[in-house]
């Protein structure tokens, strides 16, 4: 017999509701199971304590065997619920390693590959143009205000002053006419001095025919007396005028007073401003020709040595103008209803310059992307 069924006949038997037919059944449970014997031996005295609460039965409707069968099906709905459990624990972590690991391959990364580019080289805010270059003549890398034991006159008087400025000496303008008794006899007499010529080496030297001028304009020069000496300053500035016939001693006095009051840091050699000069001509004529690497390798040299100043100054705006010039490519480019061709002009007129590689990044995205790039950064 069950234990369960043993159960059920001692309540019965409490109740003196069992059939006596199976009083042997019960007996022999009671005898095989020491448990089931105690557990008998502790009915009546309980059934007796609780009759007092009344002659109600309060009767169970589940029976054993539903117990058992809930129990069952319970066991069997547990272990498909853990294998469940285990499943979508498994399908969890499987998840998190993958979103980990696309964490990791996506690092840095916001959303979708934005089109842009980091500019380093070109500016992006250069909206007014740099200054205007120097305008220094081509004789300038040639210059010498003597030679041969003579003065050696430009016949120009802003060449002159665009010399002077660069040689960073004073300017002397020696006005004359053809019909003139007394300029030629200074040419040929006081100017030819070996002294005068010397000190004629510290200046620039220019001599204004005024037969070359507008008639009134020489008239009245002429009423102020001829020859016409003028100095100015390397900025530009008149500084002293003086006029008429001057022999070589009173010459050389004015010359050397003039030469003390205009006193200076002593200027860069006269090799050297040549030198200088022919460098600059020959950037500037790369410049204007478009070969921005020549114009920007020789403008980076003159800026770096700054000897002359002035020739240093004009430099660094030669290097501002090529820097304009690739901010107004590439915006150019942006802007061109084939922005692809555009560029390809741009990186050969700046291939080799400092300029290239924002180029050329500003390419490759547009080829990626098949749009113009967002442009960032800049150089200051």
């Amino acid at each position: 017999m069950e234990r369960h069924q043993a159960l059920e006949l001692l309540r019965a038997r409490a109740a003196a509701g069992v059939d006596p037919r199976l009083h042997p059944e019960l007996r022999d449970a009671l005898e095989l199971d020491p448990e089931l014997r105690a557990f008998a031996g502790e009915w009546g005295p309980v059934a007796e304590w609780t009759a007092a609460l009344g002659p109600a039965e309060v009767e169970s409707r589940l029976a054993f065997d539903d117990v058992r069968a809930s129990i069952v099906r319970e066991a069997h709905t547990t272990r498909w619920r853990w294998r469940w459990i285990a499943a979508t624990a498994a399908a969890a972590v499987l998840a998190i390693a993958l979103a980990v690991a696309l964490a990791v391959a996506f690092a840095g990364r916001d959303g979708p590959a934005r089109n842009l580019v980091e500019l380093h080289s070109i500016a992006l805010d250069a909206a007014t143009p740099p200054e205007p270059e120097l305008e220094l003549p081509q004789c300038a890398a040639s210059y010498a205000p003597t030679e041969d034991g003579a003065i050696r006159w430009l016949t120009n008087v802003d060449d002159g002053r665009a010399i002077a400025r660069v040689a960073e000496r004073p300017l002397l303008v020696f006005g004359s006419h053809p019909t003139c008794p007394w300029c030629q006899h200074m040419k040929h007499n006081g100017l030819r001095d070996p002294r005068v010529v010397a000190l004629v080496d510290g200046f620039v030297a220019v001599e204004v025919d005024y037969s070359e001028i507008e008639p009134d304009q020489a008239l009245r020069l002429f009423e102020s007396g001829w020859p016409r000496w003028e100095i100015h300053s390397a900025a530009g500035a008149l500084e002293a005028e003086f006029h008429g016939v001057h022999e070589a001693p009173e010459f050389i006095a004015t010359f050397q007073r003039e030469l003390e009051r205009l006193s200076q840091p002593a200027p860069p050699s006269w090799e050297s401003v040549r030198h200088a000069s022919s460098e600059y001509l020959a950037a500037r004529a790369a410049e204007h020709q478009g070969h921005f690497a020549d114009a920007e390798r020789t403008y980076a040299a003159l800026s770096r040595s700054n000897m002359p100043r002035a020739l240093g100054e004009a430099a660094r705006a030669g290097l501002a103008r090529i820097a304009f010039e690739a901010h107004r490519s590439l915006i150019a480019a942006r802007d061109s209803a084939d922005p692809a061709a555009a560029l390809e002009r741009a990186l050969s007129s700046f291939a080799s310059t400092a300029f290239e590689s924002d180029l050329a990044r500003v390419r490759q995205a547009l080829r990626e992307h098949g749009s113009f790039p967002e442009l960032h950064g800049g150089a200051d």
